[in-house]
């Protein structure tokens, strides 16, 4: 368990359990409404930096969606929060992922926080410039790039 947070009782949103953040803690941590997404096999939220980045993995489909959404909900959240979404570890995505990847853009941006994305596999570059995300989404092809703009004001 990680020790920046203690457990609460748990909130309202399937696959989110509610946090009260520990005084001291990470001030990026602070910044989260009270909710950690529970880690699942499809997505993983944790923070770097000023950054929260949302590691999403395997397949992300249909299926998957439910999960990928709480964790991208949960990031966006907060005021001007600074999210980094690393799609390195997703083998395949389809258009539900793009979808909760542009409302998670949608929400940050339209509380005054950025969002950026990691992506590195040629076919996913290539399924986000066909969708002309590209340009909107504008991946980054590391972890610390991702991390370096999403900390510029």
């Amino acid at each position: 368990m990680d020790t920046n947070h203690r457990r609460a009782e748990p909130g309202s949103i399937p696959g989110v359990r509610q946090t009260a953040w520990l005084s001291g803690s990470n001030p990026a941590a602070a910044r989260l409404p009270g909710v950690l997404p529970v880690r699942c096999s499809s997505a993983r939220t944790y923070v770097r930096g000023t950054a929260t980045v949302v590691e999403l993995r395997g397949s992300l489909d249909l299926a998957t969606a439910p999960a990928v959404r709480a964790h991208l909900d949960a990031a966006a959240a907060p005021p001007g929060a600074r999210v980094v979404v690393d799609l390195r570890p997703a083998d395949f995505f389809d258009c539900i992922t793009l979808g909760l990847l542009c409302r998670a853009r949608r929400r940050t941006l339209g509380s005054g926080g950025c969002l950026s994305v990691v992506c590195t596999r040629p076919w996913h570059l290539r399924i986000l410039e066909a969708t002309g995300l590209g340009t909107a989404l504008r991946p980054a092809p590391t972890l610390e790039h991702a991390l370096t703009r999403a900390a510029r004001p």
